[in-house]
């Protein structure tokens, strides 16, 4: 509660806007964008996973570090997405809503340990959420939209006032695990 009360101002700006961020992905999401190859293989190869107890659909395969469809695999599994019995690339889509909001809230929280107002952290994240490139994009599943959380966090942590070790141990370890959903992310390290 007293964390809570602290930052009231900053949970009743944030609040709103990512429930209307995750409303606005979620609308319309199984119309568009529309459906696109590697879409599919993501979804493919965390069916792998589940169900056939390996990384990817073939044995031959070459493709990205396995963590980012291994966090689609555990969705799915969650969910029951496979056995539903709708379009499966449309229901893990709904994860990257889950995805995209979480995006916002680190985005805000980054810009305010940066040291920007709120209210221009606030447009940061309005930026992220109504922006209709971010929202096709990020409603796609791919790679990418899984390791930006990650990232993010890792940044959010960096930049936390205490400096301890463990935050800085713990955003290491967040940007390894980008880094391990797609790992162009690396191209990140430098900030």
């Amino acid at each position: 509660l007293g964390w809570a009360a602290r930052h009231r101002r900053s949970l009743a700006i944030i609040i709103p806007l990512l429930i209307a961020l995750a409303a606005v992905r979620w609308w319309g999401i199984g119309h568009g964008p529309a459906l696109a190859d590697d879409e599919g293989t993501y979804v493919a190869e965390a069916w792998a996973i589940q169900v056939k107890h390996s990384l990817a659909p073939y044995t031959y395969w070459y493709d990205h570090p396995p963590f980012g469809w291994m966090q689609i695999s555990a969705f799915t599994w969650l969910s029951g997405v496979f056995h539903s019995g709708g379009l499966d690339v449309v229901a893990v889509r709904r994860m990257m809503v889950g995805y995209a909001v979480i995006d916002g809230g680190l985005i805000y929280l980054l810009a305010r340990r940066l040291g920007i107002r709120r209210g221009l952290a606030a447009a940061a994240v309005a930026l992220w959420a109504f922006s209709p490139l971010a929202v096709g994009y990020s409603r796609m599943v791919y790679l990418d939209n899984i390791a930006l959380p990650w990232v993010l966090a890792a940044f959010v942590l960096a930049a936390t006032p205490r400096r301890s070790l463990w935050s800085q141990t713990a955003a290491g370890a967040m940007f390894a695990l980008g880094v391990l959903s797609k790992e162009t992310m690396i191209l990140l390290l430098p900030g």
